[in-house]
């Protein structure tokens, strides 16, 4: 056999360079002190608190399913929470797509 009979495969690099796809994680806490665990895997993000943990696609999800009681409670307001979760969310999913 000789070398033009089997020709060497050819390579060309594109330039094109996937995001980065290993899991990235986060530790903060919550307004009211509770330590939040946060992470990214493939796309779905995972928020553990006191044992609660919350999977979705975004980061508000997870983390809302994570730290929201859904019980009732006569006067609860969880306005401000709603907002500083949607604050860390785009601060994590902007750290994850760096």
């Amino acid at each position: 056999m000789s070398f033009s009979d089997n020709p060497p495969e050819r390579v060309v690099d594109s330039g094109f360079r996937p995001r980065y796809q290993a899991a990235m994680a986060w530790m903060t806490y919550t307004p009211d002190g509770r330590q939040l665990d946060i992470e990214v895997a493939g796309g779905t993000w995972t928020a553990t608190c006191d044992g609660v943990t919350g999977e979705a696609t975004s980061a508000a999800e997870a983390i809302a399913a994570a730290i929201i009681d859904d019980t009732p409670a006569i006067g609860r307001n969880d306005f401000g929470l709603r907002v500083w979760i949607e604050t860390q969310a785009t601060r994590l999913e902007t750290e994850a797509a760096l």
